[in-house]
């Protein structure tokens, strides 16, 4: 641990200075591992968002419910249909006893055998994170080292004692990097491989509990039948995917906002296409040589319209394998000024 802290003390003004023009070192498989931790931690994160969505959403169904019972109740209250009265009053029941014996219980089971265990999944992922931040650090101060190296090996110095001192510090840096790219390999890799003793079981058990949900309010509400009616047809609209479903919607607020508000959120919708190489997570290097981010390439380019980044800072994401500066990435300064 004191030989990372002191790599990250050691002449941090050259090494950005440095930025970017070194050769990068290249390590496949820690690649690979990485682009699946980073599929496998959002996903995992959009399963137990989503599982916490239906367990809302199926409690406000029976909350809703029972308002809708609370006023069928009220408009009937002071009429002589007394199969109206009685419906109302079974409507009641029927909401208490969904809550009860379906909401409930599939709230309570899927919490502690569903949510509990995928969120301490999820919760292992952030110090992988970190460790990762660290290794691109250490890696981009070996690689600078290295290449200060070569270079005095390539002509010689008037300082016969700076190459020796010079390898000295690379030894130093390959050292922390060595050590802290075998531990975010470890690390990461223990997590994906534990990923299907966490999810199989949870799988089953969401199944059984949707399962199960469904008999219970089927049973509950069948109840009802001899009140109702069948149900007349209504017009079904094509399947539209989530993405047209979405901007659908936001058309339609649209008509209800002010013409200023509508007319801001109308310009926001022509943002430029971003190119497929730029749709990832991006991070910079700030004048204090502090990594900021992830960002996603919208903000990225507010920041450079803004003046917080520039073409000299330099940037790290996607298919890039060391730290560059934005010259230096092809097509990066037009789609950030675009």
């Amino acid at each position: 641990m004191d030989s990372l802290k002191s790599a990250f003390r050691r002449t941090t003004q050259t090494v950005m200075e440095k930025f970017g023009k070194a050769e990068g070192t290249i390590d496949t498989d820690y690649q690979d591992i990485y682009t699946q931790f980073n599929s496998t931690w959002k996903t995992s994160q959009g399963f137990s968002k989503h599982v916490g969505q239906l367990i809302e959403n199926f409690h406000a169904m029976s909350i809703n419910l029972h308002f809708l019972a609370e006023d069928f109740r009220d408009l009937y209250s002071h009429t002589a249909d007394a199969q109206k009265k009685e419906a109302s009053v079974l409507l009641m029941g029927i909401a208490e006893e969904l809550e009860n014996k379906a909401v409930l219980p599939f709230q309570n089971q899927v919490t502690t055998h569903i949510l509990n265990p995928t969120n301490i999944y999820v919760e292992r992922f952030p110090p992988a994170k970190d460790l990762h931040n660290q290794r691109k650090k250490l890696l981009l101060e070996y690689d600078y080292y290295r290449d200060k190296v070569k270079g005095l090996t390539e002509k010689q110095s008037k300082n016969p004692l700076e190459l020796p001192k010079m390898k000295e510090k690379m030894n130093v840096a390959k050292d922390d990097y060595d050590r802290i790219n075998d531990l975010t390999k470890s690390t990461m890799t223990d997590i994906l491989s534990s990923k299907s003793e966490v999810y199989s079981p949870v799988v089953e058990q969401l199944i059984g509990n949707l399962i199960q949900y469904n008999e219970r309010t089927s049973a509950t509400m069948s109840k009802l039948k001899k009140f109702g009616r069948e149900p007349l047809a209504g017009n079904v609209p094509s399947p539209v995917s989530p993405t047209l479903h979405s901007s659908t919607t936001v058309t339609a607020h649209q008509r209800e906002l002010p013409a200023r508000v509508q007319s801001m959120s109308l310009g926001g919708a022509k943002e430029a296409p971003i190119p497929p190489q730029f749709k990832c997570e991006w991070f910079y290097l700030d004048n204090n040589v502090e990594q900021q981010g992830p960002f996603d390439f919208i903000d990225m380019r507010k920041k450079f319209k803004s003046g917080v980044i520039s073409d000299q800072t330099h940037v790290f994401g996607g298919e890039l394998s060391d730290w560059k500066t934005v010259a230096t990435v092809p097509n990066m300064k037009k789609e950030l000024q675009a």
